[in-house]
C-alpha cells in the first residue's frame, strides 16, 4: 500500500518479496525497541558543546540503545523511526533511569 501511495495516482503495484522483507525487518525492529524500553536498555549521555573560544558552555543530551546482542547501537538510518519513538518521559527528572 505504501509503495502504491508513493507512486502516485493511477498506478498498479504488485506484491514483491523485497517489500515483505522490509515489513518484517521494521516489525522486528519495533518489537526489539519495545523490549528495550521495558528493559531499560537505553542510556543517557551528555556531550559537551564549546563556544568559539573553546570553552564549554552547554551540553547535548544523547540517548543510546545498548542492544542485548549487538551492543551499542549508534543512530543511523536502519535504526530510526520517525513515527515510533521511545517515550522521552523516562528521561525527565526523578524518573526511570539514573546516571
Amino acid at each position: 500500500m505504501y509503495q502504491a501511495k508513493k507512486s502516485g495516482r493511477n498506478t498498479l503495484k504488485f506484491f514483491e518479496p523485497v517489500m515483505q522483507k522490509s515489513i518484517n525487518s521494521r516489525a522486528a525492529l519495533e518489537f526489539e525497541l519495545r523490549e528495550a524500553i521495558e528493559a531499560h536498555h537505553f542510556r543517557l549521555y551528555y556531550q559537551i558543546q564549546v563556544d568559539s573560544l573553546n570553552r564549554s558552555d552547554r551540553a547535548e543530551a544523547l540517548v543510546r540503545w545498548i542492544h542485548r546482542d549487538r551492543g551499542l547501537i549508534m543512530p543511523d538510518h536502519s535504526y530510526t523511526s520517525r513515527r515510533n519513538r521511545a517515550d522521552n518521559s523516562y528521561w525527565k527528572m526523578g524518573s526511570g533511569y539514573s546516571m
